[in-house]
């Protein structure tokens, strides 16, 4: 049909849209990789696109990375693929270069039928020994079936999480033991059904890095005081009652908690939003 109607015409003018990423991607994806957290990247976008997005976005390095693709199609060449891979990422790393991987989104789903050894060198050698991965043409099943794998894998060992903009991140959000939404310009599913709901990609940096953190300091603390003043309580109980001939009477028990409160409640919650900065 395009054969047919596409003839004799004179092309005037070409254009071209380019989607833009948020301001600050680059950076966040930088910091996630220096404080140890595997990056993956999963996208419907064809192979090309997504191989520039993943320069872009600072996935992987024009310079220094060491890109592997993994995309063949049926047979039984599949699991020689896996293991030359394999072998290629730990030279890689024995050389000192960071790896990713690109893999098709059928690729993935051929490697996943495989059984025995075949599938765990697949997991463990190539996908878990890469800095960052790539799945390319990638179905919201598909996407949602690769943090299946990785959360099966480790089995809680290790915590996963989904960051997705459109309602096609919907299932790897929820499969996820964190989702994260991004309120984008597709719409605002993903961060209806997501755990956690950001305005711009830049915001999950400091959701992890700051409130995360620091959340989980502070409520080490708040159980630490709780501690405290039980054990105080107990003793200061006991000492008066001793005191007391054990009759009951407690001279100080009313005061010991109104200057419990003020001591551990007023002035300390306010040092410690004052002062506990430790990470800028």
């Amino acid at each position: 049909m395009a054969d047919a109607c596409e003839r004799e015409l004179t092309v005037i003018a070409c254009t071209g849209v380019e989607d833009e990423l948020q301001d600050e991607v680059a950076d966040c994806i930088k910091d996630f990789k220096d404080a140890g957290i595997k990056f993956w990247m999963l996208t419907g976008d064809l192979g090309f696109t997504a191989q520039e997005i993943g320069f872009n976005c600072g996935v992987m390095d024009r310079q220094s990375t060491a890109l592997f693709k993994l995309e063949v199609g049926e047979g039984a060449s599949l699991t020689q693929e896996v293991a030359s891979l394999s072998l290629q990422i730990a030279q890689s790393k024995q050389s000192g270069k960071p790896s990713t991987v690109m893999i098709s989104g059928h690729t993935f789903s051929l490697v996943q039928e495989l059984e025995g050894t075949a599938k765990a060198v697949f997991l463990k050698d190539v996908l878990l020994a890469a800095d960052s991965v790539i799945v390319f043409r990638s179905s919201p099943k598909q996407k949602a079936d690769a943090v299946n794998l990785v959360k099966n894998f480790f089995k809680g060992s290790k915590v996963t999480m989904a960051i997705g903009d459109g309602f096609n991140d919907v299932n790897m959000i929820q499969v996820a033991q964190i989702g994260i939404g991004v309120r984008g310009a597709e719409s605002s599913q993903a961060a209806a059904f997501a755990d956690f709901a950001i305005a711009e990609f830049r915001d999950l940096r400091r959701l992890m890095f700051w409130h995360g953190r620091s959340f989980g300091r502070k409520a080490v603390h708040f159980a630490m005081i709780k501690l405290w003043f039980v054990w105080y309580t107990l003793w200061a109980t006991l000492f008066n009652q001793a005191k007391n001939t054990m009759s009951a009477v407690n001279d100080v028990y009313g005061l010991f908690f109104a200057l419990t409160a003020v001591a551990f409640v007023n002035f300390y919650v306010t040092i410690w939003v004052a002062f506990s900065h430790d990470v800028d």
